[in-house]
Order: C-alpha cells, then structure tokens, then sequence
C-alpha cells in the first residue's frame, strides 16, 4: 500500500499571514488594554502621575492609536474570512456565522458597561438637585448684599438724623461750644457710633463727637460729592467691618457729619465668604463641563477599545473553533472524491474536535484497507478466471463450467462453437444463462 498522505492545504493549520496577523492582534490587545487602564488611573488621579491637559491629551492619543491599531487588524481579518468565502473554501459560511456570533457575546458586556458609566458619570457630576444647588448659591449672594445694604441705609439714616439735629442747634455752636460737643456726644453715644465728627471738606476735624482717640479718615473727594448729592453709599472700612458715611450740614458752610459704626464679624464676613463661594461654584460649573468631557472621551476610548478588544477575543475564539472543523470538511470533500488516503492534522488542545479528527483518521484509514482488501481480492479473481481460460482453451473438447445454481460461468471455445451450432441465441448470452434452458438434452 502506499504511505498515507495528508493534503497540503491540511498540512498547514494556520497560513504564515494569518499566524503573523494573530500575534501582532494579541500584542495589541494587550497593550490596547494596558493603555486603557492606565489612562483611567491617571485620569482618576489615582497615581503620581499629575493629570495634566498635556498628560491626558497624549494618553488619549496613545489610547486613539491603539484603537485604530485594532480596527486595521479587525478589518484584514473580516477581509481574509470575505476573502475565503469569495474563494469558497470549505467551511468558510460556518466561519463568518461563528465569527459573528462570538464577536456579538464579547461585546455586549462591553458596550453595557460603557453606557451604565457613561450615565453614571452624567448623573454623578450632573444631579438633579444641582440646578438648585445653584439657585440657592446665588440667592445666598443676594442676601449678602441685602443684609450689608441694609447695615449701610441704617447708617445713613442714623447720620442724616445727627446732622438735622446739628443743624438745629447751630446757635449753640457759636454761643456754648461745650454744651454743643455735649449734645453731639450724646446723640454719637446714643445712635451707637463708633466715631463721628464734624469735618470740612479740607479734612479738617472741626468738631468730635467721640472721645479724641477715635479714627477720623480723610474721605476722598468723590466721597464729598456723593454727601453733597445726597446718594445712598458708605464707606467700607477693614474689610467690611466698619462702615462710615458723610452728610452734609446746611447750617454748616463746606461741613460735613462724618460717622462711623462697626459691622458684626459674621455679617462683615458674609458677603465675602459668599462671593467667594458663588465665585468657587462658578469655577466648578466651568470645570464640570470639561470633567464631564474628560471623563466622556476616557470612558467612550475605554469602551471602544474594550469592544475591539473583545470583537478581537470573540474573533480568535471562533478561528479555533472553527479551524478544525473546516479541516474537516476540507478532508471529507477529499474522500468523496476517492481520495481515503486525506489525513487531518491532530492538536491535542483541541479536545473533543481533536478525538473527532482522530476518528475521521481511522475512518479513513479503515476504508483504505477494505477497499485495498477488496481491490486484491478481484485481482486474485482474474488472476484465476484468465488461467482457468487458457487452461480450458487447451483442451480438444467442449467444456462447459456451471454454478451451483446450474448458470454457465465459464465455457471453452469448442463449447461455444457447440452452443452456436444448436442454441439460437447470441453468444453474449450463454455467460450467466441456465445450461437446462439453453441445451435441454
């Protein structure tokens, strides 16, 4: 018998081009993956690594090459299965079916978990209370100014009623000077000022309602001209904590009542704390829409490379399943051509497609002796029909050879010269033909 021999395209499970593709694939899965956990690391600030613009910016090409990577090798691998299909290799509409199928369980969890953290993070940086949040951040901000408006317009009244009273007792001023700066005292005392003075426009202190070492400022001229127009503005001391006004005096030539009183602590601190607090929500408003960016283009690169990667893993899964069945059916054309000396290449690893391509060898094998059996025993069989005729054709007599069924198997030619003289059918008949029937005698 000869040796038997495998059909080349079986010989080779993977074509040189393909093997190479699904290395450079699984290096790039991994380093696709590796990219992407990194970038979420620093994104999260969760490493020494400072999340900066130009940090983010080149992790997200890094991540944008990688997925690109992957899309380039995707598509030779849909093309090569387009191709085989085209070129109607066996097993190669098992193949796209098994490739499709795969690749769809691998990536839905991926594109599951990109949506629940894409609406987890829109929910978490944008909650349904925060457009609230920032009503009330604002409405805070007006109260602030209300309350020190308020403080303000109490000040003004309270001098605007400390000048009308100078002004009435103008006369005093000139005749009893110390009775004057006793009554001014007293209504300083009794409307809580912290000091108050009677000042010209120069500067000059022309009268002190408040003990001598009390704080008179020199206003600035914008100051004088808003006392002359009556506008409802103060002075702002320390940081807020004291106010001071002016207002003129009209029985007073170029004299002005100048007041001051202290501010509560947590009032004078109100309204700055709440700028600054209106001015850090602003500041986050602006910056939740570039987190938001952020983290939208981290997780949308996370999940594409998630979902190639997986496309990739659902690919390959199906080429090693696939694989040995369409050598299979590669083998089995093969045998109903004729050919039973195909044999398919056998990888342990395959398990039960392994113990099945193994049962097809010794299928095939089996076929190959009966059918060698068979081969050699009707060889043998001419063998002795050919020497049973020439030692037949030897003998000077008529020789007929029958069947146990009585049927003529093998006659000489003086039978058949015989049989032709008194049978009177044509000598293709006598071979099978019951001698009773043919010559009754």
């Amino acid at each position: 018998d000869p040796p038997a021999a495998s059909a080349p395209e079986l010989a080779r499970t993977k074509k040189p081009a393909r093997r190479w593709l699904s290395r450079l694939g699984t290096v790039a899965v991994v380093l696709a993956v590796l990219s992407a956990i990194l970038t979420m690391l620093v994104v999260a600030d969760y490493t020494p690594i400072s999340p900066s613009t130009q940090v983010v910016l080149s992790l997200f090409a890094l991540n944008i090459f990688f997925i690109l990577l992957l899309a380039v090798i995707l598509a030779a691998e849909v093309w090569l299965l387009v191709a085989a299909r085209r070129a109607g290799a066996a097993g190669s509409r098992l193949h796209i079916r098994m490739v499709a199928l795969f690749a769809g369980i691998a990536a839905a969890p991926a594109i599951l978990i990109a949506t629940v953290g894409t609406i987890t993070l829109e929910r978490t940086l944008n909650p349904a209370f925060m457009k609230d949040v920032g009503q009330f951040i604002n409405d805070t901000g007006r109260v602030a100014r209300i309350t020190s408006q308020s403080y303000c317009q109490v000040l003004l009244r309270d001098t605007a009623l400390a000048a009308s009273d100078l002004d009435r007792i103008q006369s005093l001023f000139t005749s009893e000077r110390a009775l004057f700066r006793l009554y001014f005292s007293s209504r300083a005392r009794i409307l809580k000022f912290t000091s108050a003075a009677m000042i010209k426009d120069s500067g000059e202190i022309v009268e002190r309602g408040t003990p001598p070492g009390s704080r008179v400022i020199k206003p600035e001229q914008a100051d004088y001209e808003d006392a002359r127009a009556n506008a409802n503005a103060c002075i702002v001391l320390d940081d807020g904590r004291t106010l001071a006004v002016l207002r003129s005096l009209e029985s007073f030539p170029d004299t002005y009542v100048y007041a001051e009183r202290g501010v509560e602590a947590f009032i004078a601190a109100f309204p700055r704390q709440t700028s600054q607090l209106i001015n850090n929500f602003r500041t986050f408003e602006a910056l939740r829409t570039n987190i938001m960016i952020a983290f939208a283009t981290m997780f949308g690169l996370i999940a594409i490379t998630m979902l190639l990667s997986a496309a990739w893993l659902g690919l390959g899964f199906a080429n090693r399943l696939v694989q040995p069945i369409r050598r299979l059916i590669a083998a089995t054309d093969q045998v109903s051509s004729g050919n039973l000396y195909v044999q398919v290449p056998v990888n342990r690893a395959e398990g039960d497609l392994a113990h099945l391509g193994e049962t097809f060898n010794n299928m095939t094998s089996e076929l190959r002796l009966q059918q060698n059996k068979i081969v050699n025993a009707s060889r043998i069989n001419d063998e002795r029909r050919m020497f049973t005729e020439a030692v037949l054709s030897g003998v000077p007599a008529a020789v007929i050879g029958t069947n146990a069924q009585g049927n003529i198997n093998i006659l000489n030619q003086y039978a058949h010269d015989l049989l032709a003289e008194h049978a009177a059918i044509s000598d293709q008949a006598y071979i099978g033909k019951e001698l009773a029937g043919i010559v009754p005698e």
